[in-house]
């Protein structure tokens, strides 16, 4: 360890070199940096050698001691300053102490005095260095693995690990904010016939692709979460965006990949403490999606992107996938246990119920945007699912 730098600052030559010579400074681990003869010149050579220790007299021409410490502590705050002072300037000595200077030494200087003075000052100085070094170490450390401690932060967090506060001060930590109104997506791709390291690279890549397509103004959280899927919290301002975001997400995806993707998303209720729900709700919807036929897939992402089209019918989904619409609809019985309409009320239904939690939101404007001709047909197909009417649910949830 490098000697601690030590700055003499006396007006009396004498006295000088009497410090300089009353102890033998390397044993206790410091060297004479320098020395001044006044005020003005202690500064302007502090600023210049940037001493660890600082031997000031009270008493001196231009810039008297006290200033001098006043201006020490503002520019070297790491610096420790040991006053040298005489029995008729004690008052000045008892001010410098409440400036916080280490320690006093009254002249005449004893030698034996000065060296105990200066031995559990450079015990200060070195406990303090190796504080400093630790604390650069730690910071060294959690920088290089900040990416696994966001990784495990994420995934603690959506397992249900943590609590209402621990996720408040994590988020904190990691300086992001997460809005009360927010939506949860799950992206799993098709990894089929890639090697473990391939299948990561490309997991990583549609996790950009995600962070990058939805809006920056929005504040996305994008993640990979502890099953090889791409996870997203982020809010929901736009309805009509939401509405139609898992779909536009695939499709960028697909194109800037070549990767076949599925992407579910679903608004996360109960606020921070919401999300690990939320997350189950979507493991369970995929991997109850593992035993459907792909048609059925296809079909299903279809409706959920074309669902608010008013003349949306068996036959134009059957027609976009080539197949016909008798085996289409047996198809749906057997893997959901719906019909066609069944199913597209159900997402309609479903849609409007989030658009319901707008309490600005026109019921008129939320059934057209659900794919409904007439807010009579709308409120009937409502209340036969739900039981109450839009605007007894819009009561029940706001």
């Amino acid at each position: 360890m490098e000697p601690l730098r030590v700055l003499i600052a006396d007006d009396e030559p004498k006295i000088r070199k009497g410090l300089r010579s009353a102890v033998d400074w390397p044993s206790l681990g410091m060297e004479v940096a320098g020395e001044a003869e006044d005020g003005e010149t202690a500064l302007q050579k502090a600023l210049a050698l940037r001493p660890d220790l600082m031997l000031v007299d009270i008493c001196m021409p231009f810039l008297g001691g006290l200033d001098l410490i006043g201006r020490l502590r503002e520019a070297l705050p790491g610096c420790l300053v040991i006053v040298v002072t005489g029995h008729d300037e004690f008052a000045y000595a008892q001010q410098a102490v409440r400036l916080n200077v280490f320690d006093y030494i009254l002249k005449p200087i004893q030698g034996a005095q000065l060296r105990d003075v200066l031995r559990m000052a450079g015990e200060n100085l070195t406990a303090a260095r190796r504080e400093s070094a630790y604390t650069r170490w730690a910071s060294r450390q959690l920088q290089q693995n900040m990416p696994y401690i966001r990784e495990r932060f994420w995934n603690d967090w959506v397992c249900g690990r943590l609590t209402g506060a621990e996720i408040g001060e994590q988020l904190a930590f990691f300086g992001l904010e997460v809005a009360p109104d927010s939506g949860m997506l799950l992206l799993k791709a098709d990894l089929s016939g890639t090697g473990e390291g391939d299948w990561r690279r490309r997991l990583l890549a549609a996790q950009g692709v995600i962070a990058e397509e939805l809006p920056a103004a929005w504040g996305p959280i994008v993640f990979l979460d502890g099953l090889n899927r791409v996870a997203a919290i982020f809010p929901m301002p736009d309805p009509d965006a939401w509405h139609t975001l898992a779909a536009s997400l695939a499709e960028a995806v697909m194109e800037r990949l070549a990767l076949r993707v599925r992407i579910l998303q679903t608004p996360v209720k109960g606020g921070l403490e919401g999300v690990p729900e939320a997350y189950q709700q979507l493991l369970e919807e995929i991997s109850r999606e593992k035993t459907r036929a792909p048609m059925v897939d296809l079909c299903k992402a279809y409706i959920d992107t074309h669902y608010f089209e008013e003349t949306l019918s068996l036959q134009d989904v059957a027609g976009s996938l080539g197949i016909s619409p008798g085996y289409l609809s047996r198809l749906m019985r057997r893997e959901l246990g719906l019909s066609f309409i069944d199913y597209l009320i159900r997402v309609r239904i479903g849609k409007a119920e989030e658009l319901l939690r707008d309490p600005f939101a026109k019921i008129g404007d939320i059934a057209a945007r659900a794919g409904y001709r007439s807010q009579h047909y709308f409120s009937t197909a409502f209340k036969k699912k739900n039981g109450v009417s839009p605007a007894e649910y819009r009561k029940g949830v706001l």
